[in-house]
Protein backbone atom coordinates (compact mmCIF):
# COMPACT_ATOMS: atom_id res chain seq x y z
CA UNK A 1 0.00 0.00 0.00
CA UNK A 2 1.40 3.39 -0.97
CA UNK A 3 1.96 6.10 1.69
CA UNK A 4 -0.85 8.26 0.29
CA UNK A 5 -3.40 5.45 0.68
CA UNK A 6 -2.14 4.67 4.20
CA UNK A 7 -2.77 8.30 5.09
CA UNK A 8 -6.25 8.26 3.55
CA UNK A 9 -7.11 5.02 5.36
CA UNK A 10 -5.86 6.44 8.65
CA UNK A 11 -7.99 9.54 8.23
CA UNK A 12 -11.07 7.51 7.47
CA UNK A 13 -10.57 5.37 10.57
CA UNK A 14 -9.93 8.40 12.78
CA UNK A 15 -13.05 10.14 11.50
CA UNK A 16 -15.18 7.01 11.70
CA UNK A 17 -13.95 5.80 15.09
CA UNK A 18 -16.99 6.98 17.13
CA UNK A 19 -19.26 4.83 14.98
CA UNK A 20 -16.96 1.84 15.32
CA UNK A 21 -17.54 1.72 19.06
CA UNK A 22 -21.26 1.04 18.62
CA UNK A 23 -22.47 -2.53 18.98
CA UNK A 24 -22.97 -3.89 15.44
CA UNK A 25 -26.33 -5.40 14.58
CA UNK A 26 -26.14 -9.16 14.14
CA UNK A 27 -27.36 -10.35 10.77
CA UNK A 28 -28.09 -13.74 9.34
CA UNK A 29 -29.73 -14.44 5.99
CA UNK A 30 -31.67 -11.50 4.57
CA UNK A 31 -34.89 -13.37 3.92
CA UNK A 32 -36.47 -10.30 2.31
CA UNK A 33 -33.96 -10.68 -0.54
CA UNK A 34 -35.32 -14.10 -1.47
CA UNK A 35 -37.63 -14.84 -4.39
CA UNK A 36 -39.76 -17.59 -2.90
CA UNK A 37 -41.55 -18.02 -6.20
CA UNK A 38 -38.36 -19.36 -7.81
CA UNK A 39 -37.41 -23.03 -7.74
CA UNK A 40 -34.31 -23.27 -5.54
CA UNK A 41 -33.30 -26.55 -7.16
CA UNK A 42 -33.44 -25.05 -10.66
CA UNK A 43 -32.15 -21.51 -10.10
CA UNK A 44 -30.79 -21.04 -6.61
CA UNK A 45 -29.30 -17.64 -7.43
CA UNK A 46 -32.73 -16.28 -8.35
CA UNK A 47 -34.26 -17.96 -5.29
CA UNK A 48 -31.66 -16.41 -2.93
CA UNK A 49 -31.37 -12.94 -4.50
CA UNK A 50 -34.32 -12.44 -6.83
CA UNK A 51 -36.35 -10.02 -4.74
CA UNK A 52 -33.34 -7.83 -3.93
CA UNK A 53 -32.35 -7.69 -7.60
CA UNK A 54 -35.93 -6.79 -8.55
CA UNK A 55 -36.00 -3.93 -6.03
CA UNK A 56 -32.44 -2.79 -6.83
CA UNK A 57 -31.82 -2.65 -10.60
CA UNK A 58 -28.29 -1.92 -11.82
CA UNK A 59 -27.77 1.88 -11.89
CA UNK A 60 -27.00 3.28 -15.37
CA UNK A 61 -23.51 4.30 -14.22
CA UNK A 62 -22.56 0.78 -13.06
CA UNK A 63 -21.78 -2.47 -14.85
CA UNK A 64 -22.73 -4.69 -11.88
CA UNK A 65 -24.70 -4.33 -8.68
CA UNK A 66 -25.12 -6.23 -5.42
CA UNK A 67 -25.46 -5.56 -1.71
CA UNK A 68 -21.67 -5.60 -1.44
CA UNK A 69 -21.24 -3.26 -4.40
CA UNK A 70 -23.90 -0.88 -3.08
CA UNK A 71 -22.22 -0.82 0.35
CA UNK A 72 -18.94 0.04 -1.34
CA UNK A 73 -20.50 3.02 -3.11
CA UNK A 74 -22.01 4.25 0.17
CA UNK A 75 -18.56 3.98 1.79
CA UNK A 76 -17.04 6.03 -1.05
CA UNK A 77 -19.70 8.71 -0.59
CA UNK A 78 -18.98 8.85 3.14
CA UNK A 79 -15.23 9.06 2.51
CA UNK A 80 -15.77 11.93 0.06
CA UNK A 81 -17.65 13.90 2.73
CA UNK A 82 -14.78 13.33 5.18
CA UNK A 83 -12.15 14.39 2.63
CA UNK A 84 -14.15 17.45 1.54
CA UNK A 85 -14.38 18.58 5.17
CA UNK A 86 -10.67 17.97 5.86
CA UNK A 87 -9.47 19.73 2.71
CA UNK A 88 -11.72 22.76 3.33
CA UNK A 89 -10.00 23.50 6.65
CA UNK A 90 -6.64 25.31 6.45
CA UNK A 91 -5.70 25.44 10.15
CA UNK A 92 -4.43 21.90 10.58
CA UNK A 93 -1.06 21.52 12.31
CA UNK A 94 1.82 21.47 9.79
CA UNK A 95 2.77 17.94 8.64
CA UNK A 96 -0.22 16.47 10.49
CA UNK A 97 -2.15 13.61 8.90
CA UNK A 98 -5.08 15.96 8.32
CA UNK A 99 -2.94 18.60 6.62
CA UNK A 100 -1.23 16.05 4.36
CA UNK A 101 -4.54 14.49 3.37
CA UNK A 102 -6.27 17.82 2.88
CA UNK A 103 -3.54 19.23 0.65
CA UNK A 104 -3.23 16.06 -1.42
CA UNK A 105 -6.97 15.69 -1.93
CA UNK A 106 -7.48 19.39 -2.70
CA UNK A 107 -4.72 19.36 -5.31
CA UNK A 108 -6.20 16.29 -7.00
CA UNK A 109 -9.67 17.84 -7.08
CA UNK A 110 -8.53 21.18 -8.50
CA UNK A 111 -9.54 20.30 -12.07
CA UNK A 112 -9.05 23.83 -13.40
CA UNK A 113 -5.44 23.83 -12.21
CA UNK A 114 -4.87 20.32 -13.55
CA UNK A 115 -6.21 21.33 -16.99
CA UNK A 116 -4.10 24.49 -16.95
CA UNK A 117 -0.87 22.61 -16.19
CA UNK A 118 -1.53 19.81 -18.65
CA UNK A 119 1.55 17.61 -19.08
CA UNK A 120 3.94 20.04 -17.41
CA UNK A 121 4.16 18.21 -14.04
CA UNK A 122 4.93 14.84 -15.68
CA UNK A 123 7.41 16.09 -18.28
CA UNK A 124 10.49 15.47 -16.07
CA UNK A 125 9.42 11.84 -15.64
CA UNK A 126 8.80 11.43 -19.38
CA UNK A 127 12.26 12.87 -20.04
CA UNK A 128 13.78 10.31 -17.67
CA UNK A 129 12.01 7.53 -19.58
CA UNK A 130 13.18 8.94 -22.94
CA UNK A 131 16.76 8.90 -21.63
CA UNK A 132 16.77 5.15 -20.83
CA UNK A 133 19.55 3.40 -22.73
CA UNK A 134 20.33 0.15 -20.89
CA UNK A 135 18.95 -2.57 -18.61
CA UNK A 136 20.34 -0.90 -15.50
CA UNK A 137 18.43 2.26 -16.39
CA UNK A 138 15.24 0.28 -16.86
CA UNK A 139 15.72 -1.33 -13.45
CA UNK A 140 16.16 2.06 -11.82
CA UNK A 141 13.06 3.36 -13.59
CA UNK A 142 10.99 0.43 -12.32
CA UNK A 143 11.97 1.46 -8.80
CA UNK A 144 11.18 5.08 -9.61
CA UNK A 145 7.72 4.14 -10.88
CA UNK A 146 7.05 2.11 -7.74
CA UNK A 147 7.66 5.20 -5.62
CA UNK A 148 4.80 6.74 -7.62
CA UNK A 149 2.58 3.67 -7.05
CA UNK A 150 2.87 2.57 -10.70
CA UNK A 151 3.25 -1.20 -10.77
CA UNK A 152 5.04 -2.20 -13.98
CA UNK A 153 6.06 -4.71 -15.18
CA UNK A 154 5.28 -6.65 -12.01
CA UNK A 155 3.33 -6.03 -8.81
CA UNK A 156 4.10 -6.71 -5.16
CA UNK A 157 1.53 -7.24 -2.43
CA UNK A 158 1.39 -8.62 1.10
CA UNK A 159 -0.50 -11.94 1.04
CA UNK A 160 -0.98 -14.97 3.32
CA UNK A 161 1.45 -17.82 2.69
CA UNK A 162 -0.41 -20.65 0.90
CA UNK A 163 1.24 -23.19 3.19
CA UNK A 164 0.93 -21.19 6.42
CA UNK A 165 -1.88 -18.60 6.48
CA UNK A 166 -0.52 -17.20 9.75
CA UNK A 167 2.47 -15.84 7.83
CA UNK A 168 2.16 -12.78 5.59
CA UNK A 169 4.74 -12.77 2.80
CA UNK A 170 5.57 -10.71 -0.27
CA UNK A 171 3.52 -11.85 -3.26
CA UNK A 172 5.01 -10.94 -6.64
CA UNK A 173 2.71 -11.11 -9.68
CA UNK A 174 2.55 -10.05 -13.32
CA UNK A 175 1.43 -6.48 -13.93
CA UNK A 176 1.59 -3.76 -16.57
CA UNK A 177 -1.43 -4.82 -18.65
CA UNK A 178 -4.03 -2.22 -19.57
CA UNK A 179 -6.64 -4.87 -20.37
CA UNK A 180 -7.96 -7.14 -17.57
CA UNK A 181 -5.90 -10.27 -18.27
CA UNK A 182 -4.02 -12.40 -20.82
CA UNK A 183 -7.16 -13.64 -22.60
CA UNK A 184 -8.01 -10.14 -23.83
CA UNK A 185 -4.83 -10.02 -25.91
CA UNK A 186 -5.11 -13.42 -27.62
CA UNK A 187 -8.59 -14.94 -27.63
CA UNK A 188 -10.47 -14.57 -30.96
CA UNK A 189 -14.01 -14.36 -29.56
CA UNK A 190 -15.93 -11.21 -30.62
CA UNK A 191 -16.00 -9.67 -27.13
CA UNK A 192 -12.20 -9.89 -26.83
CA UNK A 193 -11.69 -8.58 -30.36
CA UNK A 194 -14.02 -5.66 -29.63
CA UNK A 195 -12.16 -4.89 -26.39
CA UNK A 196 -8.83 -4.82 -28.26
CA UNK A 197 -10.21 -2.46 -30.89
CA UNK A 198 -11.61 -0.07 -28.30
CA UNK A 199 -8.40 -0.26 -26.27
CA UNK A 200 -6.36 0.73 -29.31
CA UNK A 201 -8.59 3.80 -29.70
CA UNK A 202 -8.22 4.59 -26.01
CA UNK A 203 -4.43 4.41 -26.18
CA UNK A 204 -4.37 6.67 -29.24
CA UNK A 205 -6.55 9.21 -27.43
CA UNK A 206 -4.17 9.19 -24.46
CA UNK A 207 -1.25 10.01 -26.75
CA UNK A 208 -3.25 12.74 -28.49
CA UNK A 209 -3.94 14.31 -25.12
CA UNK A 210 -0.17 14.21 -24.58
CA UNK A 211 0.29 16.39 -27.69
CA UNK A 212 0.90 13.73 -30.36
CA UNK A 213 -0.42 14.20 -33.89
CA UNK A 214 -3.12 11.82 -35.12
CA UNK A 215 -0.62 9.69 -37.04
CA UNK A 216 1.99 9.65 -34.26
CA UNK A 217 -0.67 8.81 -31.67
CA UNK A 218 -1.81 5.77 -33.66
CA UNK A 219 1.81 4.61 -34.11
CA UNK A 220 2.54 5.06 -30.40
CA UNK A 221 -0.65 3.15 -29.52
CA UNK A 222 0.52 0.24 -31.70
CA UNK A 223 3.91 0.26 -29.97
CA UNK A 224 2.34 0.31 -26.51
CA UNK A 225 -0.11 -2.43 -27.37
CA UNK A 226 2.67 -4.55 -28.85
CA UNK A 227 4.70 -4.20 -25.68
CA UNK A 228 1.70 -5.12 -23.51
CA UNK A 229 1.08 -8.14 -25.74
CA UNK A 230 4.61 -9.36 -25.00
CA UNK A 231 3.92 -8.95 -21.28
CA UNK A 232 0.61 -10.80 -21.68
CA UNK A 233 2.36 -13.61 -23.53
CA UNK A 234 4.56 -14.15 -20.47
CA UNK A 235 1.59 -13.96 -18.06
CA UNK A 236 -0.53 -16.83 -16.74
CA UNK A 237 -4.09 -17.04 -18.02
CA UNK A 238 -7.06 -16.77 -15.68
CA UNK A 239 -7.64 -20.54 -15.50
CA UNK A 240 -4.04 -21.28 -14.54
CA UNK A 241 -4.11 -18.55 -11.91
CA UNK A 242 -6.87 -20.47 -10.12
CA UNK A 243 -4.42 -23.32 -9.43
CA UNK A 244 -2.48 -22.51 -6.22
CA UNK A 245 0.38 -24.76 -7.31
CA UNK A 246 0.90 -22.63 -10.41
CA UNK A 247 1.60 -19.54 -8.33
CA UNK A 248 3.17 -21.02 -5.18
CA UNK A 249 6.92 -20.64 -5.71
CA UNK A 250 8.24 -19.50 -2.36
CA UNK A 251 11.86 -18.42 -2.41
CA UNK A 252 14.31 -16.51 -0.25
CA UNK A 253 15.05 -12.86 -0.92
CA UNK A 254 18.62 -13.75 -1.91
CA UNK A 255 17.44 -16.33 -4.45
CA UNK A 256 14.87 -13.92 -5.81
Amino acid sequence: MSPRFKILAAAFLVSASPALSAEPALRGIETADMDRGADACTDFFQFANGEWRKQNPIPPSMVRWSRRWAAGEVAKDQLKVILDDISAKTTWAPASVEQLIGDHYASCMDEARVDQLGLTPVKPLLSEIDALRDIAGVQRMIGRLYLLNIEAPFGVAASPDNQDPNQIIADIYASGLGLPDRDYYFKPEPRFAEAREKYHAHLANIFKLAGYTEADAKAAAETAFGFETKLAEASLDRTTLRDPKATDHKTTFADL
